[in-house]
């Protein structure tokens, strides 16, 4: 039996769901469904509507009204215990097409929206790899001049060094002609010529130079 609004209920809430108006009548009709074991929609689906409509403070109104409210969710008195199994089984089966359904509602605009997220993606792609390349050739061009200034100072590094030693060298050329002049002034008592006067006093400025040159 299809319900008039699709809608399915839990076949194991209490049978008193049903509102009969109001506070004694439910509470009359609760005595007489748990004298004859009635529990929940299921038990009461299970009735027939002879066995309703024989019940003390049923009778045929309240049977109506119990039918009205049974075909709402589908269901009907006299109902054997297949159906409310299948019943059951399609209401679980419906609760689970009606989530997956919501579920994909919910996923449409993003999937709708993904062409335009991935356009965005490659462009942003795009526009990475051109500033990427670009500061691979900046680096490049950087590497080449650190390289080029490392050269030029290690060039004039070694011509500085250069000219250091010309100097020191020089300054110890000009002291061993002003200590060898210095000596040469003092042969006055050697009888032997000015050359071998030069010669003897530039050896010994020589040996000077090189004692104070190792100390």
């Amino acid at each position: 039996m299809e319900s008039e609004n699709n809608k399915k209920i839990d076949l194991s809430i209490p049978a008193m769901t049903i509102s009969f108006g109001t506070k004694s009548s439910n509470t009359s009709v609760a005595n007489v469904f748990a004298s004859k074991g009635i529990k929940t929609i299921r038990d009461l689906c299970m009735c027939s509507e002879e066995e309703l409509v024989r019940l003390p403070t049923v009778g045929y109104g309240r049977s109506l009204h119990i039918r009205k409210f049974l075909k709402m969710y589908g269901l009907e008195l006299g109902m054997t215990e297949d159906e409310l199994n299948a019943y059951e089984t399609n209401a679980r089966e419906e609760e689970m097409v009606a989530k997956l359904t919501e579920a994909i509602r919910e996923l449409l605009p993003h999937l709708a929206d993904l062409p335009n997220q991935t356009q965005q993606l490659n462009e942003a792609s795009e526009r990475m790899q051109t500033v990427m390349q670009d500061l691979l050739k900046k680096l490049e061009a950087l590497l080449v001049r650190v390289n080029h200034a490392t050269k030029l100072f290690y060039v004039e590094r070694v011509a500085y060094e250069n000219y250091k030693k010309e100097q020191a060298k020089d300054l110890w050329e000009k002291r061993r002609i002003e200590l060898a002049g210095y000596l040469f002034s003092k042969e006055n008592g050697c009888f032997c010529s000015n050359k071998e006067k030069a010669e003897r006093a530039v050896r010994k400025a020589d040996v000077l130079l090189n004692l104070l040159k190792n100390s």
